[in-house]
């Protein structure tokens, strides 16, 4: 039987509580604050994004993964004979999911298998 292993981009909000007892993987977006990149989760949280808003008055962009981030996170886990199944929002909203079907691309046909969450009425 083939392990199948679930990932979602960092904008899904999964509880860490989740993450740790399912194993979930996350593709961190990028957090752009005043023209510096943060990966969201990882080099800066919500609390810290939330500080800096109220300490500038601007508000942040996001930019999506790049296929090389789907790769490199995918690679591991598809190497060590695992699936992946990747949760990703809408591609209506976000470059995110384009960019992790190049990235699946990559991989023997199959290996990546693709699940999009829908929000208002986007697919």
């Amino acid at each position: 039987m083939t392990k199948v292993r679930i990932f979602a981009d960092s904008i899904s909000d999964i509880p860490q509580e989740w993450m740790t007892k399912y194993h979930i993987g996350i593709v961190p977006l990028y957090i752009v604050f005043e023209g510096q990149s943060y990966l969201d989760r990882i080099e800066m949280d919500t609390h810290e994004m939330y500080r800096r808003v109220k300490e500038s008055g601007k508000l942040p962009k996001t930019a999506a993964p790049s296929p090389a981030d789907f790769v490199q996170t995918f690679g591991p886990v598809i190497e060590n004979g695992e699936d992946v199944l990747f949760i990703s929002m809408s591609s209506q909203l976000s470059s995110t999911y384009q960019n992790a079907l190049i990235a699946a691309r990559e991989f023997p046909p199959g290996r990546v298998t693709f699940c999009i969450k829908q929000v208002f009425g986007f697919d």
